[in-house]
């Protein structure tokens, strides 16, 4: 992202600004993406049969790896940067408009200012009312224009409106709830591969939901007022004269920010990675150890519809919502706390803002809870207790086959240690291969996605996550005793609800 951004604000002002961003991005009428009806002209002015389907740079391919899929990107970037989309015969809109107004030199907007494309498949739905589904394979193409406003582009042909930032959406009802591969790619985008602290800039369940999510059907704002040769026009916001001088402090940072190449979309891992880095050359002298694989391999979905969602998802599903915004924007800083003026950064400071996250995910991220299924220090204990159980002699171990015997004292102490430490992966497990099945602590350090058991080891990795604890549910009075809470409370065998119900720290009363 040009502005990176965590999460929307919880509050008044946040949520106003919500509502007006949102309708910025699709229709007029309510902030969910509702349209009122608009009567389609008699002249269609992109009809299907002269628009070509979406071309193989923009197919997904029957998988898409987890984490951040490079290749697709890399891919989709370098089509992307020919602009040969425009020769399709797509729809589009009618011209570069605003996501948000520009006020004193400061851009609110939910996107930079922005034009879109719009598949044949895009076409029908829209014809039709946003009635049923896209079909699968549907693209959606979002010029983002920086600097912003809008009005910088006011007049240009084609040929001289050449933007390097993208964002785009491909329908696959199959992969995800919300049925969406979502994208950025722009140019001189860092392609790390294999990824290691970035958060993903493409996937499936990305932080795009935090403000789609709202909209009133499929998680689009898509309109056909804003689309050329359709009646009715964009929703306009205020844009004051300030873009027309250069601001001085901040508002110069800003556009800055918004022209220079993105950094990592959460800096806070970027501090992980150097650490662990520092770990490794401490352990120079080590012949041999084992690592984690990179975080962003560790998300786990909710079940396309129409099935039922899973017990368990990873805490990459709740963040966008649920953790802060450090870069000042429409969205933030919110739940974050900036140092005083007076502040002092150490010699040598780590990458990313000054300050704190206070939001629920980043005090989350850092606690024992955050950190129980990637802690070293339990997986060093665990194979330690595994080889004292190995190195018992045979004389002590009572039965007739000290071997079985030994394997299934191993089996015990794993299952019994993840029922914390790697509480997800070790429930989902139970779930799908019944109670007796034995968790393998191997998958936690599993980073093939081709493995059947790779998604098991991404839940564990994600520890005492948001879906574990918003799952349980309240002990009834009759089994409140201590003797029940002893077994039940400390030792990972606490009960959960519903799969479709998450608790949260206040009642449902209606307030009277």
């Amino acid at each position: 992202m040009r502005i990176s951004t965590k999460v929307l604000a919880a509050g008044l002002g946040a949520a106003l600004l919500l509502a007006v961003a949102t309708l910025g991005e699709g229709a007029r009428g309510t902030a969910q993406g509702a349209t009122p009806p608009i009567a389609l002209p008699s002249h269609d002015p992109c009809p299907d049969g002269k628009a070509s389907k979406p071309p193989p740079a923009l197919t997904l391919p029957a998988i898409v790896p987890p984490g951040d899929p490079i290749a697709i990107e890399k891919t989709m970037l370098d089509y992307l940067a020919t602009f040969h989309y425009r020769t399709l015969g797509w729809c589009v809109d009618k011209y570069v408009r605003d996501t948000g107004p520009y006020i004193h030199g400061f851009y609110y907007g939910t996107h930079p200012a922005v034009r879109i494309y719009y598949s044949p498949e895009i076409m029908d739905w829209l014809r039709n009312g946003r009635k049923g589904e896209p079909a699968d394979g549907a693209v959606m193409i979002k010029e983002q224009y920086s600097p912003t406003p809008a009005a910088r582009y006011m007049g240009l042909r084609d040929d001289q409106l050449k933007p390097d930032d993208w964002t785009v959406m491909i329908r696959r009802k199959s992969a995800s709830r919300d049925g969406w591969f979502w994208s950025e790619v722009y140019v001189g985008m860092n392609l790390k591969n294999p990824p290691d602290t970035q958060y993903p800039n493409a996937g499936f369940g990305l932080y795009c939901l935090r403000c789609h999510a709202s909209a009133e059907k499929l998680t689009t704002f898509a309109a056909l007022n804003n689309i050329k040769g359709f009646p009715g026009e964009p929703l306009v916001f205020r844009v004051d004269s300030s873009w027309r001088t250069p601001q001085p402090g901040a508002v110069v940072k800003a556009v800055v920010t918004q022209t220079a190449p993105a950094p990592d979309k959460d800096p806070e891992h970027e501090k992980n990675r150097l650490e662990q880095m520092a770990v490794a050359h401490v352990l120079a002298g080590v012949s041999s150890y084992q690592t984690f694989p990179p975080e962003p391999l560790d998300g786990n979905l909710s079940n396309p519809s129409p099935q039922p969602p899973p017990e368990f998802i990873t805490s990459t599903q709740c963040l966008s919502c649920h953790s802060a915004a450090s870069v000042p924007s429409a969205f933030g800083p919110v739940m974050w706390l900036t140092p005083p003026p007076n502040y002092t950064p150490p010699p040598s400071p780590l990458p990313g803002a000054n300050g704190v996250n206070v939001s629920e995910y980043g005090e989350w991220r850092w606690s024992p809870m955050g950190l129980a299924g990637r802690d070293p220090v339990f997986y060093s204990q665990l194979e330690s207790e595994l080889r004292y159980i190995t190195s018992i002699p045979a004389r002590r171990i009572l039965g007739q086959r000290p071997a079985r015997t030994r394997q299934t004292l191993r089996t015990q102490v794993v299952d019994t240690c993840l029922r914390c430490h790697g509480v997800m992966g070790k429930r989902t497990n139970d779930i799908e291969h019944g109670p007796r099945a034995h968790f393998n602590v191997n998958w936690v350090f599993d980073g093939d996605p081709a493995s059947p058991n790779f998604h098991l080891g991404g839940l564990a990795r994600d520890g005492i996550s948001c879906t574990v604890c918003h799952h349980i549910t309240q002990t009834p009075e009759e089994k409140a005793s201590l003797a029940y809470v002893l077994v039940h409370k400390s030792t990972g065998l606490f009960t959960v609800g519903p799969p479709d119900k998450l608790n949260g720290p206040f009642r449902n009363d209606p307030i009277p």
